[in-house]
């Protein structure tokens, strides 16, 4: 049961959270099954498509410094929804079907991102407890991931909006962009009067303070910046193949939002009922990041059998496959991440950690782009070999985790001292 086990305000204060996560999400991935076949009629390459990519991630490098500053600062709520606002504005400029424009919607969209998923993040770690870290990410994940679904399974719906309306399919997913751009803040509503607990930096700048964040990274601790090395690792394979998988299949299938909306549906529906046995896993393996890495190797062979089949439906339900062992336990992964932070510095450490990811993906997209053109399985069996090695460098370099997890849950993080300019 949600909050079960936390207090009234903890167990309230995640219901909240966790329903604006579902509601928030399905526009987005309706958006997102949309978009590969979108840029296909308007005539975007491959190469174009992974630049795109590549420019969504370099809007959310160049702000997610500011954003994790920012987050620590102020109240995530506030942040979350100006996200919101630059996610309608993107697709909204997306429906114009104008080049230029899509790729400054690109730029808006990895800006929103960024200022997204940092303060969501946070926002977990001030309204629940440290000790129960395990099930609000497990909670916030699966939340998002049943949103997913929902979105994706309105992927039919704009191709059957065509034939209602007698427009092409192109003109029906001009439609379902505008549609999106006016509905996506609504979210907002349900982090109304949310009680969060802001981290105690010190307001009497006026500025970044960049000595004072320099500092806070002084303070993150080896363990944290080995599991930076271990994001930059996994993301470099995700950017390669997983974040071009639509425009994979649409080229080598024809697929259209329908079928991608369906294999995210499937994805995304398994993927949020299973996360829900991760906590228990988790407790009996003994730690978070083992499991994580356990269960993320099991995925393996079925990302590299994708590459061999040349059925749409058999490379769908692979991929489905693939994709909920690979990321069902991913907030463990979270979990552990944050518990060794200290509070009023994670905003500023997954600013860190997202600048590494950012940085990966903007050479992997656009490459992974590249190798799309030219073969369309090379992606998927390089991807598997840098998860091998990712996964691998996890395993082995926090085999002694148990003792440090052990040690970790009965210890709070140092407080920090106020930092000022």
């Amino acid at each position: 049961m949600l909050g079960s086990g936390m207090g009234t305000d903890d167990g309230r204060g995640l219901r909240k959270v966790t329903a604006f996560a579902f509601t928030s999400t399905v526009l987005p991935t309706l958006s997102y099954v949309v978009m590969a076949p979108y840029l296909r009629l308007l005539g975007f390459s491959p190469v174009e498509y992974g630049i795109l990519g590549s420019l969504t991630t370099a809007a959310s490098l160049a702000s997610v410094l500011l954003i994790g500053w920012l987050t620590d600062r102020y109240r995530a709520s506030t942040l979350v929804l100006a996200a919101l606002l630059l996610e309608s504005a993107s697709y909204a400029l997306t429906a114009s079907g104008l080049r230029p424009l899509i790729y400054l919607a690109s730029v808006l969209v990895g800006a929103s991102n960024a200022l997204f998923m940092i303060p969501i993040e946070v926002l977990v770690s001030r309204i629940t407890s440290k000790e129960r870290f395990h099930y609000s990410y497990t909670y916030l994940y699966a939340s998002m991931s049943f949103g997913n679904a929902v979105g994706a399974i309105l992927g039919w719906v704009p191709e059957r909006l065509g034939a209602v309306l007698a427009v092409s399919t192109l003109e029906s997913y001009r439609y379902c962009l505008l549609i999106i751009a006016l509905l996506n803040p609504l979210p907002a509503s349900f982090l109304l009067g949310l009680r969060e607990e802001v981290g105690t930096t010190s307001r009497r700048s006026s500025g970044v303070d960049l000595h004072g964040i320099i500092l806070a990274f002084r303070t993150l601790g080896q363990a944290f910046y080995k599991l930076v090395v271990f994001e930059g690792v996994i993301t470099l394979g995700a950017s390669l193949a997983i974040h071009n998988a639509n425009y994979y299949f649409v080229l080598k299938y024809g697929v259209g939002s329908g079928e991608l909306g369906t294999l995210q549906f499937f994805e995304s529906l398994g993927m949020g009922a299973l996360m829900l046995t991760m906590p228990k896993l988790s407790e009996r393996v003994g730690n978070p990041l083992k499991t994580y890495a356990y269960v993320a190797f099991a995925s393996l062979p079925l990302l590299v059998a994708i590459t061999y089949v040349n059925n749409y439906y058999l490379a769908m339900a692979l991929f489905v496959a693939r994709t909920i062992i690979m990321n069902v336990a991913s907030p463990l992964f979270t979990a552990f991440t944050m518990s060794i932070l200290p509070k009023e510095h994670r905003g500023k450490a997954l600013s860190l950690m997202n600048i590494i990811r950012d940085l990966v993906s903007i050479a992997g997209r656009g490459f992974g782009g590249y190798l799309l053109s030219v073969n369309l399985e090379y992606p998927f069996r390089i991807t598997t070999g840098v998860y091998c090695v990712a996964l691998t460098y996890l395993l082995l370099t926090f085999r002694n985790t148990g003792q440090e997890t052990s040690k970790l849950s009965n210890e709070e993080p140092p407080e920090q001292a106020h930092l000022t300019a």
